[in-house]
């Protein structure tokens, strides 16, 4: 595995993952009691929450992503650098299953160093790169199991390559065969150090599976680097046809493929959407998706997605509001565009002013619908949303896991939101399994600054949140 070292990163966790965030990795090892015992969050009433397995710095990847089997609920958990972990919740243990080197088709490569103007003053996190970064993680309705990867390609323009792997049908108590190349396309490599790559991926209820495509760029920028494409997102003509890639542009985008094909072009479902790291579909079949947003102050968005609609990503953010940016792109008059869900919170709110959507630099990562379950009666058909945390400024942003409801209101989508777990260790991703809510944290920092703020460079775990006894 090639990890390429930056020094002077981070904004929000779209820098984060645009920047192929990685703190540890390496085999299996047993785990250091000072680094799995943070303490737990405290829990709304009628639930309860305890650790069901724990990683390590000293040999295990950061976890990023979990998915549950749709028949078992065995659980699995994907490493930042494409290592994957079975948890028995019951136990609370966890084993690895295969390595990133086991299925993942990696070049050699040289290290990449692209030079960020950012003040490392204002960073409360360490970060480095990975060339390799895998970000999604689900089971079909067949059971078997899909991993996203993002592989950067070295070329006198620098290619992400994103390969969507997938095992056979999981059988209930046994281990899978390894996972295969199912498709693939390409794209260039992200402006100025931007690449959100491709991450979550799910069926959804008319059986095609959805992929988010991050942007290539903060807001639409243009780069002058060497090897980087000087285009911001959109067409690329620098770049040769290979195999998937389409001059219409494959990012900020949510795309979608047929699960009973193999190698195929993806077909673009929605645009506008600058990383959609998270999203669901509710009981009524809508798809919500959450947002991160760019470096300048613009809310992260809460967005109802539906089939050839645009979301505004890089013309517009929040409401209307144009990117504060002196470089920003102007949208094409024929263009519509799609306002995001209104929060009236009082959840991810700045004061208790409603706004379109969320505070600035919380970081929206993980999203899933809890139809029903044995959580309290409150929280079904609601959603549940990580919200990794600030990586830039040292007032704490985030770090928790809202719940809200979404319906429409006088022609609004409007989310009443409410904070259900706070001073979370980076909550990253979640899932529902057997009626129960299952967050992982990527590693053990709580705190932007002061105690709790040293857990950056600690492994991750998983919590388990049930109802109370």
């Amino acid at each position: 595995m090639v990890m390429n070292r930056l020094g002077l990163l981070g904004l929000s966790l779209a820098v984060l993952l645009s920047w192929h965030v990685i703190l540890f990795g390496g085999s299996a090892a047993a785990h250091s009691p000072s680094e799995v015992d943070p303490p737990l969050p405290r829990v709304p009433e009628g639930t309860q929450v305890r650790v069901v397995a724990a990683f390590t710095s000293e040999g295990d990847e950061e976890p990023v992503r979990i998915a549950a089997h749709p028949e078992s609920g065995r659980l699995y958990v994907l490493g930042g650098g494409g290592d994957v972990y079975v948890v028995d919740a019951q136990t609370q243990s966890k084993r690895r299953l295969w390595g990133a080197e086991d299925y993942i088709e990696q070049p050699e490569r040289q290290d990449l160093n692209i030079p960020l103007p950012i003040d490392a003053k204002w960073v409360n996190g360490p970060i480095t790169l990975r060339a390799t970064l895998c970000l999604g993680l689900t089971f079909d309705r067949k059971g078997r199991l899909y991993i996203v990867a993002n592989v950067q390609l070295p070329a006198d323009i620098f290619i992400n390559r994103v390969d969507i792997y997938r095992t056979g049908p999981i059988s209930e108590g046994t281990d899978p065969e390894k996972p295969e190349l199912w498709t693939r396309f390409d794209y260039p490599y992200g402006v100025g150090g931007f690449n959100h790559g491709a991450c979550r991926i799910a069926q959804g209820p008319d059986g095609m599976i959805y992929l988010g495509s991050g942007s290539r760029t903060d807001h639409g920028e243009t780069g002058d680097l060497p090897h980087i494409s000087t285009f911001g997102e959109g067409p690329h003509p620098d770049i040769p046809g290979g195999p998937g890639f389409s001059d219409q542009g494959l990012t900020a985008c949510i795309l979608r493929f047929d699960p009973e094909r193999g190698m195929q072009e993806p077909e673009v479902f929605s645009r506008g959407n600058r990383n959609p790291f998270g999203f669901d579909w509710d009981g009524q079949g809508r798809m919500i998706d959450v947002e991160n947003g760019p470096n300048a102050d613009h809310p992260e968005e809460i967005n109802v997605i539906r089939q050839g609609k645009h979301y505004g990503f890089p013309y517009v953010f929040a409401n209307g509001e144009a990117p504060a940016y002196d470089d920003a792109v102007e949208a094409p008059d024929s263009l519509t565009l799609e306002p995001p869900v209104r929060n009236v919170g009082p959840g991810g709110l700045i004061g208790v002013t409603p706004m379109y959507s969320m505070t600035p630099h919380a970081a929206p990562t993980g999203l899933v619908y809890y139809g029903h379950g044995e959580l309290p009666e409150r929280y079904h058909r609601t959603f549940f949303m990580a919200r990794y945390g600030n990586l830039a400024n040292y007032e704490r942003i985030g770090f928790d896991v809202l719940n809200f409801r979404i319906e429409e209101v006088d022609g609004v989508w409007t989310a009443t939101t409410d904070r259900f777990l706070d001073r979370l260790n980076r909550p990253i991703d979640l899932c529902v399994s057997g009626g129960k809510l299952y967050i992982v944290e990527y590693c053990q920092q709580n705190e932007t600054s002061g105690p709790g703020s040293d857990g950056y460079t600690k492994g991750g775990r998983v919590l388990e949140v049930s109802a109370a006894n």
